[in-house]
């Protein structure tokens, strides 16, 4: 129970990072969203905030339930619908080109099937969380551990993809993106 916690924290914590980056700098998602036609730009502003309140406060949720004993259903299950959803959008996106940066957590996050895949495992972990009603009693361990595998997979993914890659290297470089028919990034 304690990995599958540690696990579903790794989520949480992401979620709540990434809700504070589309807070205080919407403009990456926003970009990304009309990119992949799921937002227009002009409303994007606003969506993404609102997105990026609906992440911290699923993620923080989630922590101080873990962290206060109580039940993890109800945070696991909110988790997992926002995996589900950004699971889907990825998986769209990817359909669509499969190029550029989806701004997972502020800019720079090449999409891939990397990033398609940590989403799908995160809903599969927050699924399993809320349907075991799993629970922990060291808090401070689990946390500990969920705060180095989220950095783990934050910092994993920029360092597989060097600034100097064509395709993937304009986006792990925070550079702005311009999608070329030929999937070459420019």
């Amino acid at each position: 129970m304690v990995i599958l916690v540690t696990l579903w924290s790794v989520g949480a914590l992401l979620l709540a990072v990434a809700g504070a980056f589309h807070i205080v700098d919407p403009k990456p998602l926003q970009r990304s969203l009309a990119r992949f036609n799921v937002v227009p730009i002009r409303s994007g502003s606003t969506v993404v905030r609102l997105w990026g309140l609906i992440e911290l406060g699923v993620g923080l949720g989630g922590l101080l339930a873990m962290w206060s004993g109580a039940s993890l259903r109800p945070m696991a299950s909110a988790t997992a619908l926002v995996y589900i959803g950004f699971t889907a959008y990825l998986w769209s996106a990817l359909k669509s080109d499969g190029v550029g940066d989806c701004a997972c957590i502020g800019a720079g996050t090449a999409l891939d099937v990397s990033v398609l895949a940590r989403a799908g495992l995160l809903a599969g972990v927050s699924v399993l969380t809320a349907v075991i009603d799993a629970s922990t009693t060291d808090a401070v361990l689990t946390l500990g551990m969920a705060a180095v595998l989220a950095l783990l997979a934050w910092l994993v993914p920029a360092a597989l993809h060097p600034a100097d890659d064509p395709i993937y290297g304009a986006a792990a470089a925070g550079a702005p993106y311009q999608h070329q028919p030929n999937g070459v990034a420019v």
